[in-house]
């Protein structure tokens, strides 16, 4: 019977993983708050300029975009755990769009929640702490190539780090 609800469990978790369930809640007091790229902010684009963006406004789209886009903040005590709020407009949901701490790929975003052509694509994002350092980190969002080459173009629109 335990190695069954042992099975079924790790099914369930797996299943999850697959679908682009949230996170579980993080519970504790926030510590800060860091608002790298606030929804009023004009949004990013990165890619390869390749793909159809008609559904980017003109002053949207970047005239030579870079395939990523890396924000800079200090800390200066590392948290328990930081949750990472991305939303973001993404034009495919085959290609990789990787969110990374300190160069340390922390997870695809076009795989987590409901992305695809023309959705936008809110995540949050668990990060334990041994990804961060005490001073400088660096955090970044960028778009890898797709299995027939070429990139994802999207518009990151809020990048939120919630430290607890």
């Amino acid at each position: 019977m335990f190695l069954r609800n042992l099975l079924l469990g790790l099914t369930a978790a797996l299943v999850a993983a697959c679908a682009g369930v949230s996170e579980p809640p993080v519970s504790g007091p926030v510590k800060q708050r860091i608002e790298l790229h606030k929804r009023t902010d004009k949004p990013i684009h990165i890619g390869d300029g390749g793909g159809n963006l008609s559904d980017f406004t003109a002053d949207e789209r970047a005239p030579n975009p870079r395939s990523f886009h890396e924000w800079t903040f200090n800390l200066t005590e590392l948290p328990t755990v930081a949750v990472i709020d991305v939303a973001m407009y993404s034009l495919t949901s085959f290609c990789p769009t990787v969110l990374a701490v300190n160069s340390h790929d922390v997870r695809d975003l076009a795989t987590s929640g409901a992305s695809g052509l023309g959705v936008m694509t809110e995540v949050k994002v668990v990060v334990p702490k041994d990804k961060f350092v005490t001073g400088t980190n660096v955090l970044s969002i960028s778009e890898k190539l797709c299995g027939g080459g070429g990139l994802n173009d999207s518009l990151i629109r809020t990048l939120i780090i919630t430290l607890h």
